[in-house]
């Protein structure tokens, strides 16, 4: 099996980003819980936005740690208006299960994409066998005189 290429950017560094896309990603989360007045509406932003940036870096421990990273900003800021990060059982494990899926899911949909782009490998041809002399008719040289 082939490797789909090295992820864009190492762990460390793939965090680091994802600190910020969580930040960013934050802000229409928010507007879509508001507008809805449903929390389900920022976990389904959030979990676009996991997807998304974990297709694009490849990296899945640097995506998972983006998905801690936004269920911590949706449990802190939109579940709970004041900044209290508080787990409440099942319901924070749904939400944290389904931020790590879609970063699971765009990991291994980042590495398909490029692994479709990829020019295969060239094959050296094998050596043919010369033909056998007897199926072969030699011409005579012809005498003129």
């Amino acid at each position: 099996m082939r490797e789909s290429g090295p992820p864009v950017a190492g762990a460390a560094t793939a965090s680091a980003v994802g600190f910020f896309v969580a930040v960013a990603g934050m802000v229409p989360a928010g507007a879509a819980s508001w507008w809805s007045g449903e929390p389900v509406a920022a976990l389904a932003v959030l979990g676009i936005v996991v997807l998304g940036y974990a297709c694009a870096i490849r990296n899945l421990p640097g995506s998972l740690m983006t998905a801690l990273l936004c269920w911590m900003f949706l449990n802190s800021f939109v579940i709970h208006a004041h900044g209290d990060l508080i787990w409440e059982g099942s319901a924070d494990l749904a939400r944290l299960a389904a931020l790590v899926g879609a970063a699971l899911i765009g990991t291994a949909c980042g590495c398909a994409a490029v692994r479709s782009h990829e020019q295969p490998e060239p094959q050296i041809p094998a050596t043919r066998r010369a033909p056998e002399t007897e199926h072969i008719r030699t011409l005579e040289p012809l005498n003129h005189g």
